[in-house]
Parts: C-alpha cells; sequence; structure tokens
C-alpha cells in the first residue's frame, strides 16, 4: 500500500515552529494536526510542500513574514509568536491515510464556499 502524502488522503503532522535568527522553539513539546490534503488547507503553501513524503520523513520551510501572520491567527496568542518576523516550520508526517467517499464529501461540503472559485461574492 502506498503511503505517500497526495490528494484526498489524511495527512497527520508533528511540528515545531522555531524563529529563524535565535531558534527559539514556540511548541514544545511538537503538536500534531489531521488534515485533508488538497481540501482542506491549515497553512498557506505548506500542503504542497508535503505532496509525496511518506510517514517518517521530515520537511523545514521557511515561512515568510504574510505567512507568520496567518500562523499566528490560527495559534493562540498567548504563546506569543513574533509576528512579522520570520519563521521556520519543522514538520514530520506520521500518518497518511486514505479518506473514505463519504469523508470527501463531508469535508467538501464544509470547506468549499460556493464562490471560492472566483471571490466575486
Amino acid at each position: 500500500m502506498d503511503s505517500r502524502v497526495k490528494p484526498l488522503h489524511y495527512v497527520t503532522v508533528e511540528y515545531w515552529l522555531r524563529t529563524v535568527k535565535e531558534q527559539e522553539c514556540f511548541n514544545s513539546p511538537a503538536r500534531q494536526h489531521r488534515f485533508l490534503h488538497s481540501v482542506e488547507t491549515w497553512i498557506d503553501g505548506v500542503d504542497q510542500q508535503l505532496e509525496g513524503l511518506t510517514p517518517g520523513q521530515e520537511l523545514t520551510i521557511l515561512l515568510q513574514p504574510e505567512i507568520v501572520d496567518q500562523v499566528a491567527s490560527l495559534w493562540d496568542a498567548r504563546h506569543g509568536l513574533p509576528a512579522g518576523s520570520d519563521l521556520l516550520l519543522h514538520l514530520r508526517v506520521l500518518e497518511v491515510v486514505e479518506a473514505t467517499p463519504r469523508e470527501v464529501v463531508k469535508a467538501l461540503a464544509e470547506n468549499v464556499q460556493c464562490c471560492d472559485h472566483c471571490g466575486s461574492h
């Protein structure tokens, strides 16, 4: 069975955030996040970079300031993420599981708005 990260598969990752300069870790121990790849967006641009990885593989991504602000909004403010600065997101793929058709339909219904394709509304 192929357990690579690909569309319509649930991906569970363990992740850490660190500042680029001080290498200060903002979440210790690491946190976990599970999402349906290509349907549920977690952090802009991260999903695509995970494509093809298998459980156990790791990836470090430099998050630009505009993405740091998005991450800060997802993160509890009391953790003190430094908005406006670069962060490193270190990920380890823990699990990749194919979603059932019912799970895909449910996720699409919850995540796709009628005007996502054009942005006119």
